[in-house]
């Protein structure tokens, strides 16, 4: 890409060595910078692939219908343990995003109701928790009390679940409920640090994503009651003694987790750039009134039918330069009408047609996708990857941003970003020529968005020629005299899968090229807040 890149600004060069400034038809003022500054937030956490795991797991002991010590049956109905789990689920069995463990635990050894003891699996058919809740109910209440057992069984059900289910966002509510103390290994004895050590490592299965509650029912000893408030609070989780809340269900143990995966911006896809300007046949970023990606001075040179006020001087579905590109590179372009930018990614479908690339990297496309905005998930647009390094390959390579074309200390990436020339090194580059955009991290709103500050000191403007909405893409793209339509854009992505395609926040805002305007300072920039982004999301298929 890097050769033919050359051979055509070396053409370019040429062609503006041959006119001057003298042959426009207006002299043109200075561009201007302008300040903006704001604050937004991505949108709320996406609970569509978001399934909760409950997981019971229930004393099966001797103690719960011959009493221990001489105490009565802790219970011998299944009213505290059964009774309550079977309520609970009738009131979430329709929810489909809900799936259900049940592994009980005695005799010194954990039973997996759902699935195999080698193999317990969480299931969200209902017939499986069903089955469940009647081997419960079923099974005789005979033996010990192994709580290292039903701990070792939880972590294998869950650990077993994660590798299957690698692109569920999942979280697990574990509900631990027990009469007595642990009996493993042959003797009764305290919860301890052993117990404590195997809830710790229960939880560092999944960091963040599992909670561990208690529930006690057994007699009224002191010792029971704490041991599994221990574990409650290693679990991150809740206790409830049934002996001092005899109205308990299960709801009492729930934790209040995450209601859905957080969307965090894709690193380096927040980007400022002015339609408005090109990089001109001599290497400058310079105005481009009908946002056509050819400067109006080099259209003016090039002459009839180049238009700087109509961006479809060919009166087709391509505009100028991939008119312009594709007779230096002896490319015909396919007859093609159509002007929607369903993706809004500044091309044409016709223009993502011409977008071609035989050897993809990033990607398994071979041409753009009309329906991405980012086709390569590089982080750069296919627009603006387009008109910014002139070749219609780019935007299918996801790696090319990284190289250096220019021999300058920045890369191709980074330069575009800065709305500087990627190609070659930019001519008497002043301070406020180099947008400096920034999104700083601010944190969490309750329903889980991130949310940042948005600063850029540097944003430049120019003088332009005015675009009725007839020479333009869209009515969006029209402006007055010395108007200038800016795309503010990030990614959206779930925080797990940051590669993903995600969702497209963008907002094309008209900002006044003049002095007056440069001198409001943030009042004449951009506006930037949650109600300007709109969200298009990129279908699934792709």
């Amino acid at each position: 890409m890097l050769k033919s890149v050359k051979i055509l600004f070396s053409f370019l060069a040429l062609v503006s060595l041959g006119c001057s400034d003298t042959n426009l038809s207006r002299p043109l003022p200075q561009p201007l910078s302008v300040n903006s500054e704001g604050d937004f937030c991505t949108q709320p956490p996406d609970a569509s692939n978001h399934i909760t795991k409950f997981m019971f797991v229930v004393d099966k002991s001797s103690s719960n219908v011959e009493g221990n010590l001489g105490d009565v049956a802790t219970d011998p109905n299944e009213k505290k343990r059964a009774d309550n789990i079977e309520r609970f689920w009738l009131k979430k069995k329709s929810n489909p995003l809900i799936k259900w463990s049940f592994i009980a635990f005695h005799n010194w050894e954990a039973n997996s109701y759902i699935g195999t003891d080698a193999v317990p699996l969480f299931s969200g058919d209902p017939r499986d928790m069903q089955s469940a809740i009647q081997q419960q109910r079923n099974n005789p209440d005979t033996g010990e009390t192994p709580y290292q057992a039903a701990l070792t069984e939880a972590q294998k059900a869950i650990q077993i679940d994660l590798q299957k289910n690698p692109k569920e966002d999942s979280d697990y509510m574990v509900f631990f409920i027990s009469d007595g103390y642990p009996d493993d290994g042959g003797f009764t004895h305290p919860v301890g640090a052993t117990e404590l050590a195997m809830v710790d490592s229960l939880m560092n299965s999944a960091k963040g994503k599992i909670h561990l509650s208690t529930a006690y029912y057994g007699p009224n000893d002191p010792q029971g009651p704490l041991g599994l408030q221990a574990m409650a609070q290693h679990g991150q989780g809740k206790f409830v003694n049934l002996n001092t809340n005899p109205d308990f269900n299960i709801d009492d143990l729930l934790v209040n987790g995450p209601t859905g995966e957080t969307y965090i911006i894709k690193p380096g896809s927040l980007v400022v750039y002015n339609v408005n300007s090109a990089i001109c046949f001599d290497g400058t970023v310079g105005v481009d009134s009908d946002g056509d990606g050819l400067c109006d001075k080099d259209e003016m040179a090039l002459g009839k039918p180049y238009d700087p006020q109509n961006r479809f001087s060919f009166g087709d579905g391509y505009g100028d330069y991939v008119h312009y590109a594709a007779k230096i590179a002896r490319d015909t372009l396919i007859p093609c009408q159509d002007r929607t930018d369903e993706d809004n990614d500044l091309l044409t479908k016709c223009e993502e047609s011409y977008m071609k690339n035989n050897s993809p990297s990033g990607t398994t496309s071979v041409a753009a996708d009309p329906l991405n905005p980012d086709t390569d998930g590089d982080g750069i647009i296919d627009g603006i990857e387009f008109f910014m390094l002139h070749s219609k390959s780019v935007a299918l390579d996801k790696f090319n941003l990284f190289q250096n074309f220019d021999s300058e200390l920045v890369n191709a990436g980074d330069q575009i970003r800065q709305h500087r020339n990627p190609i070659f090194p930019d001519p008497n580059l002043s301070e406020d020529e180099v947008y400096d955009t920034k999104a700083d991290f601010t944190g969490y709103t309750a329903a889980g968005q991130t949310c940042y500050h948005f600063t850029q000191k540097h944003l430049r403007t120019y003088p332009t020629l005015p675009l009725s909405v007839g020479g333009a893409l869209g009515a969006p793209y029209a402006h007055g005299a010395n108007g200038n339509v800016v795309l503010v854009y990030y990614l959206e992505t779930l925080q797990r899968e940051p590669n993903a395609p995600g969702v497209y926040a963008y907002s094309l805002q008209t900002l006044d090229g003049t002095a007056a305007a440069a001198a409001k300072g943030t009042a004449g920039g951009l506006t930037i807040n949650n109600n300007v982004f709109k969200l298009y999301r990129v279908p699934v298929s792709n």
